[in-house]
């Protein structure tokens, strides 16, 4: 997104994505978000990104969590169709592969996000952890992810995406997120991102876990 958002922030013309990355860019791609969001107040206008993410992963969870008395842990669950966003989205979530095809393309985002190091592909949840830390000014101690394959128990014909899924292989990827707070809150988000067989629904599941403190 840096070539069309530069372009309007050079123009100081706002700039709207739905770009998952481009809602909190700050845990991933801290130079250039900075770049862009420095060409945005020099020419008078605002890059921002918003979406599903916005309304149901972040803001109705900082409410949520503004009516809870004590919070120690927050987990997320969100499950969605890959094959109603496209090739792009497909690709993202390895579907087709074969699952040492899997490991292979995404063993290197097993990685601790410490000390500036950063998965190669960080998942929807990433940026997540990322925004909810920083509205609620806690101060991240450490962030991992795991990507995980999710296999097809049948064979799978997807016209949406112009592909099929043999048995056995990726039908979808569930990427969790553990992030730990110098607070004592840790949060432990997962996206799932699956090519939907019979019965199967989106899903959007949030958890808070606390408790109350006599006197």
């Amino acid at each position: 997104m840096e070539g069309p958002l530069g372009l309007c922030a050079s123009l100081g013309i706002h700039g709207l994505s739905l770009s998952e990355e481009a809602f909190y860019p700050w845990n991933s791609a801290s130079v250039l978000a900075a770049k862009l969001d420095r060409l945005a107040k020099e020419n008078g206008c605002t890059i921002t990104a918003s979406g599903y993410q916005d309304v149901f992963w972040c803001n109705l969870v900082t409410t949520i969590a503004g009516a809870t008395a004590q919070i120690r842990r927050i987990e997320g669950r969100s499950v969605y169709d890959v094959a109603k966003f496209g090739k792009a989205m497909a690709r993202r979530h390895g579907i087709g592969l074969d699952p040492e095809a899997f490991r292979e393309r995404f063993s290197t985002i097993e990685k601790e996000g410490k000390d500036g190091e950063i998965p190669d592909c960080p998942g929807f949840m990433w940026h997540v952890n990322g925004w909810l830390a920083a509205e609620w000014k806690l101060h991240i101690r450490k962030q991992s992810q795991v990507c995980t394959p999710v296999l097809a128990d049948d064979f799978r014909e997807v016209e949406s995406l112009g592909l099929s899924i043999p048995k056995g292989h990726v039908r979808g990827m569930k990427t969790r997120v553990t992030t730990e707070t110098s607070e004592g809150i840790c949060l432990e988000t997962e996206s799932c991102g699956l090519v939907f067989g019979a019965g199967e629904i989106a899903v959007n599941d949030w958890k808070i876990c606390g408790g109350w403190k006599r006197g």
